[in-house]
């Protein structure tokens, strides 16, 4: 077995955009402060300390692999819409098979493709406790993968 490195780089700069979330101010005075120099600004009562406080788990992907599924969801006139774009890296051969149960386990729709629209007749909407019958009603869609293995047949003349 060949050894392996892996390098991990932590950066605990606070922007608008991280947890906690934080401000840059850059300080353009240079008399005072050197060239790109910065403070944080925050808005919490606790030191934003760097690094791994918590387990890490590492783990493979095969060579083709379902990267990311994006859901959206409407209704119309009683039909559910759920609209959906899967995508997959790593190879352009591939099948996809879309199935959406209900929460009993019972397929009501299914469709193939990365891009695509499945439809539920009258379906079971999800409602906040003591506001329905059947609060937090679930569906679960399920996504399958199949590689394909493409064959040469030689050469044509």
């Amino acid at each position: 077995m060949e050894l392996c490195r892996i390098t991990v780089a932590i950066n605990n700069t606070l922007t608008p955009h991280t947890l906690p979330p934080g401000t840059i101010q850059y300080l353009k005075d240079e008399s005072m402060y050197p060239k790109g120099y910065f403070v944080q600004n925050t808005r919490f009562d606790f030191f934003n300390y760097a690094g791994i406080h918590r387990p890490v788990i590492l783990y493979t992907t095969p060579s083709a692999y379902i990267d990311d599924i994006t859901v959206t969801t409407d209704l119309a006139d009683n039909i559910g819409l759920l609209q959906y774009l899967v995508s997959v890296r790593g190879s352009p051969h591939y099948a996809l098979t879309l199935t959406l149960r209900n929460r009993e386990g019972v397929v009501v729709a299914t469709a193939n493709g990365s891009a695509g629209e499945l439809k539920v007749l009258e379906p079971n909407l999800w409602w906040p406790y003591l506001m329905n019958e059947q609060p937090g009603y679930l569906y679960y869609l399920e996504v399958t993968y199949w590689g394909l293995t493409l064959r040469g047949g030689g050469m044509l003349p």
